[in-house]
């Protein structure tokens, strides 16, 4: 798990702000001791080796062992159409309720299936993504923003509507959320 959560540190570096280093802060794993998470499985699950294949040797070897044992759920908070929600699934590295407690950010990876389409969607935390592998159709306040790659950040204000789709291959993506990070605050828009 520290060698996951240092990875993804350091590939927040590049974005350089306040919020990425305030997420980069909070993957300080030795600083929260041990993971207390249990391990869990959501069928969405399944696209994960796929999803891996995509990714590079750094995401790979520091995902290699430990994907089992992660806490992985649903995302969406239950606000999710059951036949959208077993095509992804999610996990709190940091956070509330996470598999490493925090108070003041949450953060993890989304997994999402091949052509599949994350409806417009909101919530009260400030948000920063990273691909981490797989391509991605964006939108940001009903306008596209074009494709987004392995590599490249999306970030998303306050209440700001959102969507995303994948094409032919899953899509693992990086999420910190900062300032009101209480989940009921999620609101699907479409």
């Amino acid at each position: 798990m520290k060698r996951l959560l240092a990875l993804l540190s350091d590939r927040l570096s590049p974005h350089g702000t306040d919020s990425a280093r305030a997420l980069q802060e909070a993957l300080k794993a030795p600083r929260f001791g041990t993971p207390t998470g249990k391990a869990a499985s959501v069928p969405g699950c399944a696209f994960l080796p796929e999803a891996l294949d995509g990714a590079d040797d750094m995401l790979r070897a520091a995902m290699a062992g430990i994907s089992e044992e992660l806490s992985w759920r649903v995302p969406g908070f239950g606000r999710l159409p059951d036949e959208l929600g077993a095509r992804m699934a999610a996990v709190v590295l940091v956070g509330p309720g996470g598999m490493i407690h925090h108070d003041e950010v949450s953060l993890g990876l989304i997994l999402l299936g091949p052509r599949l389409q994350y409806p417009r969607h909101s919530h009260a935390a400030e948000e920063l993504y990273l691909v981490l592998s797989g391509t991605l159709q964006w939108a940001i306040d009903g306008q596209p923003i074009g494709t987004v790659r392995a590599g490249q950040f999306v970030h998303h204000r306050p209440w700001q509507g959102h969507a995303m789709s994948t094409g032919p291959r899953p899509a693992l993506l990086f999420w910190g959320w900062l300032g009101d990070i209480r989940g009921e605050t999620y609101s699907m828009q479409d």
